[in-house]
């Protein structure tokens, strides 16, 4: 049947009523779908990530650290729920540049709690501009052995030469008698 036909036999008026009904079904159950969603997982990231078999699930998987000045670190902190019915031990982590660093590993999150993962990017005196690193972190999680994330931000010189920065941070580690 084309759509000709269909509109010869049904005025305008009667599919459009025919349709309300169909339509606010949906679209309340889409609404209540959206609100559950976000109820129990917080968001559509964490709720897809759970339905593809993720059990360890970061509040995002990548976090900014904002503009600092070269020769400081950035850091930011990443919040791991287990959503495992079993703990989950995040046993290390890797990154292609030694200028990454986690906090407090090996850790352990019981099942059904979020805990915080400090991530700290060292910038060097000679760092400016954007600058991106990406993390591994390694779980004992038979399925999903692997939890990437993503540290940014940007490094700026703040107007000091490189002689400048070397000689504040002489001055913050090593004493001044040291010095003489």
């Amino acid at each position: 049947m084309s759509i000709n036909m269909i509109e010869s036999k049904v005025a305008p008026s009667q599919f459009r009523v025919k349709l309300g009904p169909a339509l606010i079904v949906a679209s309340v159950g889409l609404i209540g779908l959206a609100t559950w969603v976000f109820a129990w997982f917080g968001s559509i990231g964490v709720a897809s990530a759970y339905l593809a078999g993720a059990r360890l699930i970061p509040d995002t998987h990548s976090k900014s650290f904002g503009t600092i000045d070269r020769g400081t670190d950035g850091i930011v902190v990443f919040h791991l729920t287990n959503w495992k019915t079993q703990p989950i031990t995040i046993v290390g982590a890797q990154s292609v540049c030694t200028c990454v660093a986690t906090g407090d590993l090996p850790m352990t999150i019981p099942p059904g709690e979020t805990r915080p993962l400090n991530v700290k990017l060292k910038t060097t005196l000679e760092d400016e501009g954007p600058v991106s690193q990406e993390i591994l972190l390694f779980t004992d999680d038979r399925k999903h052995r692997t939890v990437g994330l993503r540290v940014s931000g940007v490094v700026r010189s703040a107007g000091r030469s490189i002689e400048e920065l070397v000689q504040e941070n002489l001055e913050k580690t090593i004493p001044n008698e040291s010095r003489k």
